[in-house]
């Protein structure tokens, strides 16, 4: 299956870390085409007709990426068959979203194999609807994302689904740089699941994968590539009560990054950037204002937190590379909302200009303890600021509201001293 950390750490001087075939531009729409030559097409396994399990079998899930120096391009193709009713309504529809700044989407197929024969879904691919969907509205959340969707007509107990396609991604974020990931997670037995990496040698990719599912790397006319390729194959299980580390036994991640300090490096002149007011910037008067009202560093930045805090709205922005890139913090200020890379920057600003060291904290919310079991990536969801006052670490967060001073953990007060 294609998928898309966490202790806090330091991992570089200025930002702290806690944690991509066809040659295309990024698109509004899905081009519809056959797998570009690098692919390799499996057949389809027979798998197991009749047998008690699920709803649906699982018999080929294909992941390909081939790493490049022009772009990352992530192939897909999955092929389920409905063995009982309960499994129709989960495959009556087939979707898949990019984002139209950074990739362009290649559909290859979209078929149902019934009684030995194919009939095809897609034609053209014209009639197949492409919504903007923003599905987090309710969470103050914009990204742009597209999703390309097509529901199948007559689906029976019985047919065989073939869905496939290609996400071709370019990132100027990155600056070149790859990653990918995938995970053999489903549902009981699967025919066949292949995960398959290609890479240059003129880009150090380093991968991690269980020992069990048998890896295997070969070189070949300047290309390196690493193949999974598992047959009857039952997802491996989490063990009960681990910690969350152990929780994902099937992900299979491959990287560019050589540690954290590189991700550190690369997103730090984004925020260092953004952070950067403009000569006659209103917040210059704000940072004025807080150094005549507190009494020292500690109150100040207290003041800085809340101007943040309840003068700025949350908004996510996730356009136009907006994932990954902060708004500046005078545009933060003038439309008076921003998501947590612009509260970051607009905190960031006023701490400087306060004569307070300052960091943004890139952060996971949900990994728990599993940023030093993995590779190095862009894996996070947060970021926040760590400013240093007498020589005491504070973690502020913009995002939240009420924080009125400080001090340790009592009141609303989320700033926590480690």
């Amino acid at each position: 299956m294609r998928v898309g950390f966490g202790r806090l750490a330091a991992l570089g001087a200025t930002l702290v870390v806690l944690a991509a075939g066809p040659s295309a531009r990024a698109a509004d729409k899905p081009i519809f085409a056959p797998p570009a030559a690098w692919v390799q097409v499996a057949p389809i396994p027979a798998g197991h007709p009749g047998e008690a399990g699920p709803a649906t079998e699982m018999l080929l899930d294909d992941n390909q990426s081939r790493l490049g120096p022009d772009g990352d391009e992530l192939y897909n193709r999955r092929v389920i068959r409905i063995d009982k009713t309960g499994g129709l309504e989960g495959e009556v529809n087939r979707q898949i979203a990019w984002d139209p700044a950074t990739d362009t989407v290649y559909i290859h197929w979209l078929r149902i194999i019934r009684d030995g024969k194919t009939i095809d879904l897609l034609g053209d691919g014209s009639k197949m609807l492409v919504i903007r969907r923003e599905t987090n509205l309710e969470r103050a959340m914009i990204d742009g994302w597209l999703t390309a969707s097509e529901q199948i007509p007559g689906l029976q107990v019985g047919d065989i689904v073939v869905w496939s396609y290609t996400r071709v991604s370019r990132d100027p974020v990155m600056r070149g740089r790859s990653e990918a990931f995938d995970a053999i997670d489903h549902q009981g037995k699967a025919g066949r699941v292949r995960i398959r990496y290609l890479w240059p040698d003129a880009k150090p990719l380093r991968w991690r994968a269980a020992p069990e599912f048998k890896p295997v790397v070969t070189h070949k006319d300047g290309w390196n590539e690493m193949l999974i390729d598992l047959a009857d194959v039952e997802a491996p299980k989490a063990p009960v009560g681990a910690p969350k580390r152990f929780l994902s036994p099937g992900d299979v991640e491959i990287t560019e990054f050589r540690d954290w300090a590189e991700v550190s490096a690369l997103m730090s002149p984004l925020y260092s950037h953004a952070a950067t007011l403009n000569p006659d910037s209103p917040l210059k008067a704000e940072i004025e204002r807080i150094r005549h009202e507190g009494r020292d560093a500690k109150a100040r930045a207290a003041l800085a937190l809340q101007l943040v805090e309840d003068k700025t709205r949350y908004l996510y922005i996730g356009l136009n590379s907006g994932g990954l890139t902060p708004a500046p913090a005078d545009e933060t200020w003038t439309r008076r909302f921003g998501d947590c890379k612009g509260k970051t920057v607009l905190l960031l600003a006023l701490l400087h200009g306060l004569g307070i060291e300052a960091q943004p904290i890139l952060v996971s919310t949900t990994d728990g303890d599993v940023l030093g079991s993995v590779l190095p990536t862009i894996r996070f969801d947060h970021v926040m600021v760590r400013a240093m006052i007498d020589a005491q670490p504070y973690w502020l967060d913009g995002t939240r509201t009420g924080d009125d001073d400080l001090g340790g953990r009592s009141g609303a007060a989320m700033i926590q001293e480690l």
